[in-house]
């Protein structure tokens, strides 16, 4: 989606939120437009919410260090693994 919007929209400025928080206050104090999942706009009655009839598959994974040698980590991880797959 990123890449698809950068292409069609190269005069754009783009900034990337690391939290919602920081996202909303960009938006509240007019400094643009985001792109979220829907359910992260909530119910905020300054922000509206504009729909998209956005196909694209959304894959998920796990992060974790990988030198990663925590037992109780690699059994979390292999128990997700599991049950998501």
């Amino acid at each position: 989606m990123n890449r698809k919007i950068i292409e069609n929209c190269p005069d754009s400025i783009y900034t990337y939120g690391d939290t919602i928080n920081t996202v909303h206050t960009m938006i509240k104090s007019d400094l643009g437009v985001s792109v979220l999942p829907d359910f992260v706009i909530g119910e905020d009655c300054e922000i509206a919410s504009v729909p998209l009839s956005y196909t694209e598959e959304v894959v998920y994974g796990l992060a974790c260090l990988r030198s990663e040698v925590r037992l109780e980590v690699k059994h979390w991880i292999s128990t997700i693994k599991e049950l998501l797959t």
